[in-house]
């Protein structure tokens, strides 16, 4: 049983590592290069140092005509999450201020696309119908499949103020339908994956409520 796992596993990263590349690609529009401001992305930069003053206004430069004016204030009606990941980065390295867009995108679409490949596998796995060869191919063009033929390509393709949140609400979404087949099933840390659930709820809810 552990070999033909290992061997499951392995079949499932390989195509996810081609799937990881070619998002490397579309984020970085070919240039490879995750550290470039993207458009209106400075938006949560700047909420990022309110929230930690304990207010949530925004530059009115950074946000231009998208943000909501009240009074002498200016705010997002974005969802905070990507603003929160930026607190301690921005405060660890200050010169990448606006420059998070694209590494935040990416790492949000490998953690819906890794929560996708756990599904897919634990829902092969108890298919009595596959052979492992069947299994195997089926995962993994469903892998290829959920990254680029899936409207993750898309929101991949560009790290713009839009896409982020999104692209994090969809994530957390992946990872906690992992969690909840994992509580459904039950076991030893059904704990465990409660609090792992609630806290995919928080992240989604925080980033991109539908």
């Amino acid at each position: 049983m552990g070999a033909q796992r290992r061997t499951a596993l392995l079949s499932t990263l390989l195509p996810f590592a081609v799937v990881a590349a070619a998002w490397l690609f579309l984020v970085t529009y070919g240039t490879w290069d995750l550290v470039e401001e993207e458009w209106l992305s400075a938006t949560y930069d700047s909420l990022a140092q309110s929230l930690v003053r304990g207010e949530a206004t925004v530059d009115p430069d950074a946000i231009q005509w998208e943000g909501i004016k009240v009074g002498d204030k200016v705010y997002t009606y974005h969802a905070p999450f990507p603003a929160l990941l930026r607190i301690v980065p921005n405060l660890l390295f200050p010169e990448m201020y606006a420059r998070w867009a694209r590494i935040s995108c990416l790492l949000a679409a490998l953690l819906g696309g890794l929560a996708c490949c756990l599904l897919l596998l634990r829902a092969s796995s108890v298919n009595p119908t596959l052979t492992g060869r069947q299994r195997e191919w089926l995962v993994a063009l469903s892998v290829v499949g959920f990254g680029l033929g899936a409207p993750m390509a898309y929101l991949v393709s560009s790290a713009r103020i839009y896409h982020e949140p999104i692209l994090w609400g969809l994530a957390f979404s992946m990872v906690g339908l992992w969690l909840t087949l994992g509580a459904i099933e039950g076991g030893d840390r059904v704990g465990w994956v409660l609090v792992g659930l609630a806290l995919c709820v928080a992240g989604g809810v925080l980033s991109r409520l539908t």
